[in-house]
């Protein structure tokens, strides 16, 4: 991931993801192929894997190897569009919200949990971690995250 900590993504109203190295001050590379064909809503980097995940009006919510330029995963995230995006903590979960908010295991891409409740689409996702007050309880990632 160091040679990756110069980019920056930006998604397009097409669907592609232009990654810009900042460094440079140039196009790095465009991430197209089996991507998304609408409108990129939300980008979010992985802390440790250095894979990017993108989410888009077409319903689909795609994970890319940056490495490679291509498509990694690509699963539908919602009946309607997927508006934002956010990585856990601990980088084991994704957040997603359109309609509903659905939280998902990364390694399976399974829905863990599912929220309801909003009468349009949620435009903004934020984690934030409440640590057990008692020390010697383990922090299992879950338990005090709250978003």
């Amino acid at each position: 991931m160091s040679n990756q900590t110069d980019l920056l993504a930006l998604g397009t109203a097409v669907g592609s993801i232009l990654l810009y190295s900042t460094v440079k001050g140039e196009l790095h590379s465009k991430l197209i192929s089996g991507g998304h064909d609408n409108r990129v809503n939300c980008i979010q980097w992985h802390q440790d894997s250095g894979c990017l995940y993108s989410c888009s009006d077409d319903k689909h919510i795609v994970e890319w190897n940056v490495q490679t330029c291509k498509v990694k995963c690509k699963w539908k995230g919602d009946n309607s569009s997927v508006s934002s995006l956010c990585i856990s903590p601990d980088g084991k979960m994704l957040l997603s919200a359109g309609r509903t908010i659905k939280l998902w295991v990364l390694e399976t891409k399974e829905v863990y949990r599912h929220f309801t409740g909003h009468a349009t689409p949620v435009s903004s996702l934020m984690f934030t971690t409440i640590r057990p007050p008692n020390e010697s309880q383990p922090f299992d990632g879950i338990t005090g995250l709250y978003f």
